[in-house]
């Protein structure tokens, strides 16, 4: 009778030992099957996250729109993008330019990224992967299991721990990686959802649902800016795409498997140009840089891009901040820029004794992902894009 007694009281302990092996071994397979080496920065699909996303990111803009006049105007020095077609660039007044979010997973993504950059520490967009020392996992029960564990010597759990612990050093380093793209990158101020007042106090048009990023005006700086936008990369779809879509996307322009870049659109200050705008801009739309079948094409277009004043001095200084660039690519082994650009900008204007330095950032990012090894793609785009400017420059100091 008493051998009987003890043993069950043997059970309950022994029901919820099974019962926590059984939790931490889901738990811990769970989080090192969700921190994938491929994949979106977050989940898109969670309402929840993307509220918290959001929120976080619009409280930031809010300090913006506090201590910055609400003018609001046309942004018209855009020269690409989906947005050139459909929702246009605003400019709000001082260095901002506002930057309008796709209603669609491509929001979410581009937000998450510019939080993460700015904000290695912040573990909101990490929070859907529970790898943040990570809310389920070290909790109460889950420690208590863990001695346990070491006292029992259960391998199966010890092995998962170390691999868990190994997949939140990646998420650190992944961390530190994307902190590293800030100074390439036009600075990030949060996100704005304008107002009836905002609106009524314009010139310029917008809805009033729209949500929009809050970025540094790369052209401020400049009398007559002359931009171009370079998608790099030698695919614009990502590997999940539908078979349409990469079809769709590869026929845009077949040469930028080669290539490694597509030029999108620019402007250049040109007042005596004939095809010249009222502001003295001859432009170069998408289409015409789909047309550009050969690599000799591709740099007669650059030549034209800089060919109007202090080329050799604008494309020194554009080179030097893409070989910085290209150092980060060459040690990333984490992420890809899938229809991301580099954005060019210099001083067209003659008469400006002394003119802004000529300026390359990095831009869009709705599409980053986590990939292993890194963006070779990306890194083709930016060795012709080097290449090509190298050979214009040397021809311009032959001459």
């Amino acid at each position: 009778m008493a051998q009987h007694y003890c043993r069950s009281l043997l059970i309950p302990p022994l029901l919820i030992y099974t019962y926590i092996i059984w939790r931490n071994r889901r738990f811990t397979n769970e989080e090192i099957d969700e921190e994938k080496d491929n994949g979106s920065l977050v989940n898109s699909s969670d309402a929840t996250l993307e509220l918290q996303l959001t929120n976080q990111a619009m409280k930031r803009g809010s300090v913006i729109l506090g201590i910055s006049p609400t003018r609001i105007t046309s942004f018209d020095a855009q020269v690409g993008g989906v947005s050139f077609h459909k929702e246009s660039f605003l400019r709000l007044e001082g260095p901002y330019v506002l930057k309008p979010l796709r209603q669609d997973h491509r929001k979410i993504r581009e937000i998450a990224f510019y939080e993460l950059v700015n904000d290695p520490l912040n573990s909101t967009p990490y929070q859907q992967s529970r790898l943040d020392l990570f809310c389920s996992v070290n909790d109460l029960i889950d420690d208590i299991f863990n001695f346990v564990a070491n006292i029992v010597n259960d391998q199966c759990v010890l092995e998962t721990r170390k691999l868990m612990n190994q997949a939140k050093q990646r998420v650190n380093n992944q961390r530190l990686l994307l902190s590293a793209l800030s100074p390439f990158l036009p600075e990030y101020f949060g996100v704005a959802k304008l107002t009836k007042d905002m609106i009524n106090r314009s010139s310029a048009s917008f809805d009033e649902d729209t949500e929009y990023i809050i970025l540094e005006d790369l052209t401020k700086k400049y009398s007559k800016p002359c931009i171009i936008d370079v998608k790099l990369g030698t695919q614009s779809y990502e590997p999940d795409a539908t078979d349409e879509k990469k079809r769709r996307e590869a026929a845009k322009y077949p040469q930028q498997t080669d290539f490694g870049l597509r030029i999108v659109a620019m402007r250049v200050y040109n007042p005596s140009d004939t095809s010249a705008d009222k502001g003295g801009f001859t432009r170069f739309s998408k289409h015409d840089g789909r047309s550009l079948s050969t690599r000799g094409k591709v740099k007669d277009a650059f030549r034209k891009f800089f060919g109007v004043e202090r080329p050799s001095e604008s494309i020194t200084l554009v080179l030097q901040q893409l070989k910085a660039i290209e150092a980060w690519f060459l040690g990333n082994d984490s992420f890809c820029f899938y229809s991301s650009s580099i954005m060019i900008v210099y001083e067209g204007d003659n008469r400006c004794k002394d003119p802004s330095p000529a300026t390359a950032k990095m831009i869009d990012f709705a599409r980053v992902r986590k990939q292993r090894g890194g963006d070779k793609g990306y890194r083709v785009g930016l060795r012709t894009l080097m290449t090509v400017l190298q050979e214009i420059k040397f021809e311009l100091i032959s001459t």
